[in-house]
């Protein structure tokens, strides 16, 4: 109205960019908003928007020069990203482009950063960049025989998969201390595997190597007494140890009847062991801590 509505006409003024109607210049003086409400005032699409539509959504279509779109809500980002929300130069933490010019789509949770909808390159807080082949995923947990490595920041990123120690099932760090269930067995103590020259070493807890490198021959029964002792498993090079005999040359070695020292099969002996004698024919095969009549003990020069 003019200062004297009684006598003269007033103006129409202009309603406060975020008005529909008004009934005076203040946002607070809107009756029904251009763009839509954040339930109390009328607002727009937030700051750097170019085009904010009218259709109450309040979701930005077009930011201005220089600026990327969001084109999907992240309410756990800290603040809060809505679809719509303009951001400079890079698009934010959770989001990726394919080129400078496109918008910014959301990345698969959990990743912070990515190059695509669920390839990951770094991980949100509390997950991790999983192992080859996943290594482009984060998960809040890492697979048997991997442990949590933090980032040096672990408030803001993610952290890595670390291999256990080979001798690890699982872990928590990279030692063999830091085993928390073996994956070939356990000496008592720490976790261990089928000893040394051993190929395959299964993982039934067993600690019987299956299968020796190449070259080595394995022994396919204890040997208690031995010196040291033997075991079912062990790996021995190029020939069996007394005790045992082989077949072929390739075979596994089996183990002599008692007392043998040496072997041409079970119980065919060419040596007896420490306080035996090999007896006189037709037993020259056997081995036995006494002689018959007629004949008496000889030892050995050894």
């Amino acid at each position: 109205d003019s200062t004297d509505p009684a006598n003269v006409g007033g103006t129409c003024q202009l309603c406060h960019n975020l008005c529909h109607d008004c009934t005076g210049p203040d946002v607070g003086d809107c009756t029904t908003c251009k763009y839509g409400s954040d339930g109390g005032n009328c607002t727009d699409c937030g700051s750097n928007c170019d085009v904010c539509p009218t259709d109450q959504s309040l979701i930005c279509t077009t930011c201005e020069s220089g600026y990327k779109r969001v084109t999907a809500d992240h309410p756990t980002a800290t603040p809060a990203i809505k679809n719509g929300d303009c951001f400079d130069t890079n698009c934010p933490d959770g989001y990726y482009n394919l080129t400078a010019t496109e918008d910014c789509y959301l990345c698969t949770s959990p990743c912070k950063h990515c190059s695509s909808s669920d390839d990951c390159t770094l991980c949100d807080p509390g997950n991790y960049m999983q192992p080859s082949p996943n290594n482009t995923t984060c998960d809040g947990n890492c697979p048997s025989g991997y442990y949590k490595e933090d980032s040096t920041d672990p408030a803001n990123v993610g952290g890595t998969c670390q291999l256990c120690h080979n001798l690890c099932h699982d872990c928590t760090g990279p030692d063999v201390g830091d085993c928390t269930t073996c994956k070939y067995g356990s000496d008592g103590g720490n976790c261990t595997d089928c000893g040394s020259n051993c190929d395959v070493c299964p993982t039934d807890q067993s600690l019987i190597c299956t299968t020796c490198e190449s070259g080595y021959k394995r022994v396919t029964a204890d040997h208690p007494t031995a010196t040291p002792a033997i075991k079912n498993g062990d790996c021995f090079d190029t020939n069996c140890p007394d005790g045992y005999y082989n077949l072929t040359a390739t075979e596994d070695c089996y183990l002599c009847t008692s007392p043998c020292k040496h072997c041409s099969s079970s119980d065919d002996c060419t040596l007896c062991d420490p306080g035996n004698y090999m007896q006189p024919s037709p037993n020259n095969t056997t081995c036995d801590g006494n002689c018959p009549s007629g004949y008496y003990k000889e030892d050995s020069t050894d």
